[in-house]
């Protein structure tokens, strides 16, 4: 299931698809158009055309050759927008260029762990109904950064959010232990007799999967879709959806009460960590978590606290 498989390959055998079900990279855009909101939805569309019109402009073939089109999509709007006359070592850096690619490659192997993983029951007792609320709550912090305008912070805000949820969910789910016993019970099935328990295993199991868990997994391959066009795809398919196409779907306009937040702590306004507290945690309750977060940086000095209830708290150091 997890065989090396770059992203050349996913975007070749994707465009295939999509050349039977003649659909192109344009149809992203019908992602956006059940938005009841329409600033949010002309930001989306005025951004995901930017996107198109940028990589005609400056992507150069040996690029997407080494790293795929969604790759160059997410450095574009996560990084900077390179000139199209630029040479390539002073157009690209190629080491933020593999951060966007090891990224696409963690996402892949989290929802297709984790696909196969419910499959077996393994999720069977997992409370997935807070992570598809924190699904929500990405998208719906993704769209206002969007919302914002289409500059490069904004940009650089929504695909980082993206990234830093995906940390947290990519632990939530338990996907290094999984991919663990995947690489054991590679091992044990070398041996025929281990294969025939296996089986016997998993017709057990069956009709335990969380449906709200794939319900999860359905919305994070949406919510990467407009960045990530072709990986979704391949997700998508990969789900058992070859009835129909990522490119088909739209996103929800759903609004959720967030219970918790992540927060940035700052020393002389400069981020150390970041900490998730939750919504009604007091100005008290948060810095006695700050503080000992980084109790190192303030040992034996003092400060002049500085905090703005949901967004950031700064220890400036006298």
């Amino acid at each position: 299931m997890l065989t090396p498989m770059n992203h050349r390959e996913i975007e070749y055998t994707t465009r295939q698809f999509w050349k039977t079900h003649e659909l192109d990279e344009q149809a992203v855009s019908n992602l956006f158009v059940k938005w009841d909101d329409e600033q949010e939805k002309d930001a989306a569309i005025t951004l995901m055309t930017w996107l198109e019109k940028t990589q005609k402009e400056v992507i150069q073939e040996d690029l997407v050759l080494d790293y795929g089109a969604d790759c160059i999509r997410l450095y574009l709007m996560f990084e900077k927008t390179p000139k199209a006359d630029d040479r390539y070592l002073d157009t690209w850096e190629e080491c933020n260029l593999e951060g966007c690619y090891k990224f696409l490659g963690r996402f892949r192997r989290m929802v297709l762990v984790a696909a196969d993983a419910n499959k077996k029951g393994r999720y069977k007792d997992l409370d997935a109904k807070s992570i598809y609320n924190k699904v929500m709550l990405i998208q719906s912090e993704v769209m206002n950064h969007i919302q914002k305008g289409n500059t490069m912070p904004n940009r650089h805000n929504a695909i980082s959010t993206v990234m830093e949820e995906m940390k947290e969910m990519h632990k939530e789910l338990g996907i290094g232990e999984l991919v663990n016993d995947m690489h054991t019970h590679e091992i044990a099935m070398a041996v025929p007799h281990a294969q025939l328990e296996d089986t016997a295993e998993y017709d057990l199991q069956v009709g335990q999967r969380n449906v709200i868990l794939d319900e999860v997994l359905e919305k994070l391959v949406i919510l990467l879709a407009p960045f990530s066009p072709v990986l979704a795809e391949h997700l998508w398919q990969s789900l058992k959806k070859e009835d129909s196409s990522v490119l088909q779907c739209n996103w929800e306009k759903q609004k959720v009460q967030a219970e918790s937040l992540r927060l940035p702590i700052q020393v002389n306004a400069k981020t150390k960590k970041v900490i998730t507290i939750q919504t009604d945690a007091s100005c008290e309750e948060v810095e006695k978590r700050a503080k000992q977060e980084i109790s190192q940086l303030l040992q034996g000095k003092e400060y002049h606290l500085i905090y703005v209830p949901g967004k950031i708290i700064n220890f400036v150091i006298k």
